[in-house]
C-alpha cells in the first residue's frame, strides 16, 4: 500500500528537524571553537608562568629531568594559569571596555558562558593532571588557584585594594615557581632565589600595565600603585626592580650554587631592563608608550629565567 500524504508529510518533518537539530549542533561547537581560539589567542602572556614553572623543574632536577613530569608539569601548568585569566577576564569585561576595548569578551566577539565554561574545563583538567606528578604540587596548585581567584572574583575586590593588587599576581609567581621544584623533589636554595626573582619582575609588567590603564582604574575605583604613589613615581619604582634583583644575584649566586658567568649575565639583563624603562619617566602618559615597554619586559621574563638554565651549568 502507497504511503499516505499524512505519513509523508510526518516523514519531511522529522527529516527538517533532525537535520536543523545538526545544523544548530555544529554551530554551537563551531562557536564555541571559535571561542576558544580567540581566548587563546589573547592570553599568550600565560607563557611566561609555564616557563618559569618548566625552568625551576629543569634547575632543581638538575638538568634530570622525567620527561613525562615534565610535560604533565606544562600541561597541567598552561591549563591552571589560562583558565585562570580567562575568569580574571570575565571579571574585567567593563573595565577592559575603557582600557582594551578590542579584547574578545570585552569586543563581544565572545559570549561570557563560553569562558566561563572553557575556563573550569581548563582547571578541572589541570589538577587531575598535576594530581598525577605528586601531592605537594598539586597543593601548590590549588594555593595559585585561590590566589587566582581572589584576584579575578569581583566579591572579593582584590585588585581594588592597595597594595594587594600587586602583592597577589606577585605572590602567584613565587608559588607556581615553587611547584615546580616540588614536582622535582628539590627544592634547592636556588629554586627559591628563582621565585623571588620572578615574583620581583612580575611586578615590573604588571605595574606598567596599570601606569597604562591608569584612565580605565581611576573610573572604576581600582586602587593601584600609580593611582596612589603616582604614576612618575611607580616608573621610578619599577626601574629599581631590576637593580635589586641584580643585587641579590651578586650578593647570593654562590649560595645557590650558580657559576661564576650568573651574575655577570644577570647585572647586564637588569640594567638593559632598566634602560629600557628609562623613556617613560618623561612618556608615562601615553598608554601605547607603556605597553610597548611593557611587552619587551614580557620577553625579558624569559631571558631572565634562561640566565637561571645558564647559572646551573658547570664552568
Amino acid at each position: 500500500m502507497p504511503p499516505s500524504a499524512n505519513s509523508i508529510a510526518q516523514s519531511s518533518n522529522r527529516k527538517a528537524k533532525t537535520t536543523r537539530s545538526s545544523n544548530v549542533w555544529r554551530g554551537s561547537l563551531s562557536d564555541f571553537a571559535q571561542s576558544l581560539n580567540l581566548l587563546v589567542r589573547s592570553e599568550i602572556r600565560v607563557l611566561i608562568f609555564v616557563w618559569a614553572l618548566a625552568v625551576a623543574y629543569l634547575v632543581a632536577s638538575k638538568l634530570e629531568p622525567n620527561y613525562e613530569t615534565l610535560a604533565l608539569l606544562v600541561i597541567s601548568g598552561y591549563f591552571l594559569v589560562l583558565g585562570i585569566y580567562f575568569l580574571s577576564d570575565i571579571a574585567d569585561i567593563e573595565y577592559d571596555r575603557i582600557n582594551s576595548p578590542n579584547r574578545p569578551l570585552a569586543s563581544g566577539r565572545v559570549k561570557t558562558r563560553h569562558a566561563e565554561i572553557i575556563a573550569v574545563s581548563l582547571i578541572s583538567a589541570s589538577l587531575l593532571a598535576v594530581s598525577m606528578v605528586n601531592a605537594a604540587t598539586l597543593s601548590l596548585f590549588v594555593v595559585f588557584l585561590l590566589l587566582g581567584l581572589s584576584y579575578s572574583i569581583p566579591r572579593a575586590n582584590v585588585k581594588r585594594i592597595f597594595p594587594l593588587k600587586a602583592v597577589v599576581p606577585s605572590s602567584g609567581a613565587a608559588v607556581i615557581t615553587l611547584a615546580g621544584g616540588l614536582a622535582a623533589q628539590g627544592l634547592r636554595p636556588v629554586v627559591f632565589f628563582i621565585a623571588i626573582a620572578f615574583a620581583l619582575f612580575a611586578l615590573v609588567t604588571l605595574l606598567l600595565g596599570d601606569i597604562a590603564d591608569l584612565k580605565g582604574d581611576s573610573r572604576t575605583g581600582v586602587r593601584s600603585f600609580p593611582i596612589v604613589i603616582g604614576p612618575k613615581n611607580s616608573v621610578l619604582f619599577v626601574m629599581t626592580i631590576p637593580i635589586i634583583i641584580g643585587g641579590l644575584g651578586v650578593a647570593f649566586f654562590q649560595l645557590a650554587q650558580l657559576n661564576i658567568a650568573f651574575p655577570i649575565l644577570l647585572i647586564c639583563f637588569c640594567a638593559y631592563s632598566s634602560i629600557t624603562m628609562r623613556p617613560l619617566l618623561s612618556r608615562y602618559e601615553e598608554p601605547e608608550v607603556c605597553r610597548r615597554v611593557k611587552s619587551r619586559m614580557r620577553i625579558a621574563h624569559f631571558l631572565m629565567q634562561f640566565i637561571f638554565l645558564l647559572g646551573i651549568l658547570a664552568i
